[in-house]
């Protein structure tokens, strides 16, 4: 199919070795076995039939309209019936279902450059490249990006190593679930008692008119007493609540804020340690009620 007269005859008489022997001339001295043929634009196919018959390992690609409806009915085949192909069918399918989704996709060729060291002709190239290194890959248009390639195709070694390395990635993910978990759990019942110490150390080099200020706040946070309370009013929840007394704290807190008169240092400690003693209380006050954790 696709071939005309002149070249059915060809490839049933004797010019079919004739073109095998004009086509070996070319080739290097080697073992079939180490020759792999890529013919880009192949057409029918004429001259890789020929070297395929010939036990030559030949990959024939075209673009013709022809060519590329054959293409879309060989990845129905390998998407819902087959599932097992080479480079070609998975980067063409891949093609075919971006389209479909309305992604701008297109089918290209090339070559992967993973062989490092010298070749037999340059010692001086970092890569070689052979035939043998011919692959098919599509590319995405992605608004922003551009042009992005993509690799769907799967190798024998991923296929392979795929139970192995799925089992090793769930084993790391429990892992670093857990970890993370206890980390978690450790930090919930570390933080209360290290913002509290942080709290009290960063108080101490506050100047001792926002270390009060910062105290009376800090009580409201831990006892869950709104804003919009009076210094003396949050003076009677707290009293309510765990039985402290921060009665020192709420005077000068006012007078502070309120008399805007000026504090000292004795002062500033004497409110830290109704703070302390009010959040000791809390604790103990938790203990037996089971509030919450502040």
């Amino acid at each position: 199919e696709g071939y005309s007269e002149v070249n059915q005859k060809e490839l049933e008489g004797m010019q079919k070795q004739a073109w095998l022997q004009v086509l070996e001339k070319e080739f290097p001295p080697v073992s079939k076995e180490e020759i792999k043929i890529l013919d880009v634009g192949t057409g029918p196919g004429f001259f890789p039939r020929i070297l395929a018959e010939a036990g030559y390992s030949v990959t024939a690609v075209d673009y013709t309209p022809e060519m590329l409806e054959k293409a879309g009915e060989n990845a129905e085949d390998f998407l819902f019936e087959t599932k097992t192909g080479v480079c070609y069918e998975y980067a063409t399918s891949m093609v075919l279902l971006a389209r479909a989704a309305g992604i701008p996709a297109r089918y290209c060729e090339g070559y992967n450059m993973t062989k490092q060291g010298t070749s037999r002709i340059n010692e001086r190239a970092n890569y070689y490249v052979t035939t043998q290194d011919a692959h098919g890959f599509p590319e995405l248009y992605i608004r922003g990006y551009g042009w992005v390639s993509f690799e769907p195709t799967v190798t024998d070694a991923v296929a392979v190593t795929d139970k192995k390395s799925a089992t090793d990635m769930l084993s790391r993910a429990g892992i670093m679930i857990l970890a993370a978990a206890l980390l978690v759990l450790l930090f919930s019942f570390v933080y209360p008692w290290l913002s509290h110490k942080i709290f009290i150390i960063r108080g101490r080099k506050r100047s001792p008119k926002d270390t009060v200020k910062a105290v009376m706040h800090r009580i409201c946070k831990v006892y869950g007493i709104e804003n919009v309370n009076t210094s003396q009013e949050v003076c009677g929840l707290v009293h309510e609540a765990a039985g402290a007394d921060i009665t020192e704290t709420a005077l000068l807190f006012d007078r502070a804020v309120y008399g805007e008169q000026m504090l000292d240092e004795h002062e500033k400690e004497k409110a830290l340690e109704e703070y302390i003693k009010a959040y000791d209380f809390y604790r103990e006050a938790k203990k037996r009620r089971g509030i919450t954790n502040r």
